[in-house]
């Protein structure tokens, strides 16, 4: 919070849940109400300008009140918040905190958020994990009556990218009049170039934040009374450049300066320096009591009164509390029953250092009275911080191993890494449970090659317990796999299995689904289906929820590479739903499974569900870094988004997706990335642009070895594929064509399925270029059998316009036509045409077509048969794909040939020649 604060205002109405509300949802409830109520001081200046231009009802939905500590952000943000609810508009306050980088505990404060403003219960965690917590969370915000505003402070705490995904989402779904007032220190990257220019995004920068010089007047008059001369009070407001908390400071040394002006003269420096200088003031003028109390409490990240007497010994903190608040000395009150405190940051700073530099032989006392008190309130994560900060290693160590596995099941790797990196690597050596945690959390958030060091470390430790080993050896196919060397993953694990004694059943369970999974890559599904059955028999997949989502997720990519979307999408639903522990991991099995899930959905042709999953979970599975799951993921949503109309944002996905691969050393993930981008521009018949993404994405893999393996992420969308697609778009179609055939036959014979199907739209869409009609329309009806049998909806339409164009001639052939509407549902349309006969083969029409004198194109007959059906000449320009002017020289070549004076004798003439049914 920056200096200086805002009074308690009775004007405030929004309403913070009940003690009762936050503890029944099994957390604390002060630290919760923290949270959720504006932070209450004193000798604010109003900002009327400023909190009017925030508070307007055309304000737009995303304001951003940015600048370093100490410029009134969360006081204006506090004006204009109290000014919204006064008004009668709902609004809801979160001052955001490093813990809530936990997506799971953003989450449920954003739902808090949400109760608050629409006055309903919040979304609750049924079970079934912290996605589908968000999915509900998102649908809340989209449906919530406007208008309202949800306020968000020190926002640049949020450091974890699913965290900042996830809140970016969240602004996405809020409706007309919904509104979200950001403060930050710093720009968060919340795609804000979107929302500035759509004119949705207001900014308050230091510049317009400083107080002017009226302001500056008003605020000394407030806190000193009129004791400083105009041109005193010019100097100072010069010299602080209108930096709100510099002003703050220098006002409680003016308090009691006997020379104002020999201080106001001599004040100077830079903000830093400022700071420094004016608390080491405050802090030579406080009484003894009060000096032992802030420096011994500094080391605290927040205060309580009974948590600050276990850690100072005394009984009468709650007193100086109180006054502290009373004398403005940088504490910051943190709920309205003022229960809980925090120092001001810069304060807080500066204490630990001067408690650093005082005693700091005590330090390590009071880190573990602090903990103590934790341990006994039941808080376990600020106790082992607190222990962590003792370095005392034989009272943390214990603490830490006792909950660390529950906190690996909960998905907070990241304060899990985080706290392990505190821990000396000689201490760490000495606790094998703390080592496997360490393994699991760097695996699922800082990536395999790391945790492929750590394993490397384990493994070579003389020292290491036979369940190290083999926790160890059930990892590192599973790292092996996520770093795409599959066939070292697969030579790894099977020479493993046996080594791993059945006692060891979580380990057993990975090390042989992961086997299933690289013998599947490696074309070898038989022996993948066999040790699937072998750990389902032997209950090796129930030794827990991740086990089990695993297996599911193996069993169904499986079925969905040999075309069984139904039967895998059956599997991705049950590793989906299942419960980890009560709180279902973000960094575990159940991003995995939701992901699988939105490509089953995606192929099946429901771009709405897939997309709502993929806002959610696509940037989880981006921090984990597994190589298909994001490929697949994020190739979805960029082509949801482009479906969309939002070609920025199809774009700046598939940079996120190429940045990852990067980042991973994955070099798969970036060519998939180039990949895509190459389709997007065939699309748009930019044939050299797409040439240069596709020569880029070549020269990163080995594409023989590649294709040759069973990939969720370029099953259908490979290299091979796209060099077909570029060929049939750009001339080059007899090219591809002879390669086909021989390409589709390898596929079924390897029972790739789904794969066999891309290529077989290819051929027909290359059998169309090369003017082979009849055999390209035959092979869109044996395409579309396979559709009505499993609906891979998407891998024919995601073709675009060629394949729709084949569409349409292959539904006048079985002399029907397409409905505008039908090509919002192309699941359904496809199902249709499946059903029909295709009737251009058996020679009536070309009959009938020879008894004219000048017989008509195909184009003409489409044309004809469009016009029989009453549609305009701009619907029927629509439904072939070309300008109006091409329909209306299509007409009038048609009345010649039909020698008609007219639409309407054209269309009885055709009839009585037998063109028309």
């Amino acid at each position: 919070m920056s200096l200086p604060e805002v009074t308690t205002s009775s004007g405030f109405s929004g309403r913070s849940p009940a003690a009762s509300e936050l503890a029944g949802n099994g957390c604390h409830s002060i630290p919760q109400l923290a949270k959720m109520t504006p932070p209450a001081a004193a000798e604010a200046v109003p900002r009327p300008e400023l909190c009017a231009e925030l508070c307007s009802l055309s304000a737009p939905r995303v304001t951003l009140v940015r600048a370093p500590a100490g410029f009134g952000k969360s006081t204006l943000m506090q004006q204009a918040c109290r000014e919204l609810a006064a008004q009668g508009v709902p609004v809801a306050w979160l001052t955001l905190d490093s813990a809530d980088n936990d997506v799971s505990r953003l989450l449920q404060f954003l739902s808090y958020a949400m109760a608050v403003v629409s006055d309903q219960d919040g979304v609750q965690d049924n079970g079934f994990g912290v996605g589908n917590l968000a999915l509900a969370l998102l649908d809340q915000v989209a449906a919530t009556a406007a208008p309202f505003a949800i306020f968000l402070d020190d926002l640049e705490v949020l450091q974890s990218a699913a965290a900042v995904a996830l809140l970016q989402q969240f602004i996405e779904r809020l409706p007309a009049g919904g509104r979200v007032v950001i403060g930050s220190r710093v720009l968060p990257n919340l795609g804000l170039s979107r929302w500035r220019g759509r004119g949705q995004l207001l900014e308050l920068d230091p510049a317009r934040l400083r107080f002017s010089m009226d302001e500056s007047h008003a605020f000394l008059q407030r806190v000193c009374g009129n004791q400083l001369e105009q041109d005193e009070l010019q100097l100072l407001h010069g010299t602080t450049e209108g930096w709100p908390v510099a002003l703050r400071l220098a006002s409680l040394l003016l308090r009691d300066c006997p020379d104002r002006s020999a201080f106001v003269r001599d004040f100077s420096g830079t903000n830093a320096l400022v700071a420094d200088y004016l608390t080491e003031e405050v802090l030579a003028r406080l009484p003894e009591e009060t000096l032992a109390f802030m420096l011994q409490t500094s080391t605290l990240p927040q205060l309580t009164a009974p948590l600050c007497d276990a850690v100072c010994g005394i009984s009468n903190s709650r007193d100086i509390l109180e006054s502290l608040e009373r004398a403005n000395l940088f504490l910051v009150t943190l709920d309205s029953q003022r229960q809980s405190y925090r120092y001001h940051g810069l304060f807080a700073t500066f204490l630990r250092a001067e408690a650093e530099r005082r005693f700091p032989e005590r330090l390590p006392q009071l880190h573990r009275a602090a903990a103590q008190w934790y341990i006994d309130a039941g808080r376990q994560v600020p106790a082992i911080e607190q222990a962590l900060l003792s370095r005392d290693w034989d009272f943390a160590l214990p603490l830490f191993q006792r909950h660390a596995e529950s906190l690996l099941c909960q998905g907070r790797s990241r304060l899990l890494v985080r706290l392990l990196a505190s821990v000396p690597a000689s201490q760490l050596s000495q606790w094998p449970q703390l080592q496997i945690v360490h393994m699991w959390a760097v695996a699922f958030t800082r990536g395999a090659e790391e945790a492929m060091g750590l394993l490397a470390r384990y493994e070579s430790d003389s020292r290491a317990e036979v369940g190290m080993v083999a926790h160890v050896r059930a990892l590192r196919p599973m790292l092996l796999s996520i770093l795409d060397r599959h066939d070292e993953a697969y030579e790894s694990a099977a020479g493993q299995l046996q080594a791993v004694a059945d006692e060891y059943v979580f380990p057993k369970a990975i090390l042989r689904t992961s086997l299933a999974f690289v013998a599947l890559v490696m074309g070898r599904y038989g022996e993948a289906q066999q040790l699937l059955d072998e750990g389902r028999g032997s209950s090796e997949t129930d030794a827990g929820p991740f086990t089990h989502i695993y297996a599911q997720c193996v069993e169904g990519v499986l079925d969905l590479l040999q075309g069984r979307l139904r039967q895998a999408s059956a599997h991705f639903r049950l590793a989906a739903n299942i419960n980890v522990r009560g709180i279902n991991s973000t960094t575990n099995g159940n991003t995995m499974a939701a992901i699988l899930l939105s490509e089953a959905l995606y192929e099946s042709g429901d771009l709405a569900a897939a997309g709502r999953l993929l806002q959610v979970y696509a940037p989880l599975m981006r921090e984990q870094g597994v190589p298909d799951h994001t490929i697949s993921s994020h190739r979805n949503l960029a082509r949801i988004q482009h479906a969309a109309g939002d070609r920025e944002a199809a774009l700046q996905t598939l940079t996120e997706l190429e940045y990852c691969g990067h980042v991973n050393d994955l070099p798969r993930m970036v060519a998939s990335a180039h990949l895509e981008r190459a389709s997007l521009l065939i699309q748009q018949g930019d044939a050299l642009a797409a040439g240069e993404e596709i020569s880029r994405a070549r020269h990163l893999c080995d594409w023989d070895k590649l294709e040759s393996w069973w990939l969720l992420g370029n099953d259908t969308e490979s290299l091979l594929v796209t060099e077909l697609r570029w060929q049939i778009h750009f001339g080059e179609a007899q090219q591809a064509l002879a390669r086909l055939p021989q390409l589709v036959a390898r596929a079924e014979s390897e029972r790739r399925q789904r794969r066999a199907l891309k290529l077989r739209v290819l051929q027909a869409l290359a059998l169309a270029a090369t003017d082979e009609h009849e055999q390209s329309l035959a092979l869109l009806g044996q395409v579309l059998q396979k559709v009505a049998q499993e609906p891979c909806v998407r891998c024919v339409m995601d073709e675009g316009r060629p394949l729709q164009q084949l569409l349409v001639r292959y539904a006048t052939a079985c002399a029907t036509v397409i409905d505008d509407a039908e090509w919002q549902q192309p699941g359904q349309l496809l199902l249709r045409l499946a059903a029909l006969p295709l009737i251009g083969g058996d020679g009536a029409e070309e009959e009938a077509l020879a008894e004219l004198s000048q017989p008509l194109t195909k184009k003409e007959l489409q044309a004809l048969r469009l016009l029989a059906d009453g549609l305009s000449n701009a619907a029927i320009a629509a439904r072939m794909f070309v300008s109006e002017n091409t329909v209306r020289t299509h007409l009038r070549n048609i009345n010649n040939k039909l020698e008609s004076g007219n639409r309407t004798e054209a269309v009885a003439i055709a009839r009585r020649h037998g063109l028309l049914c």
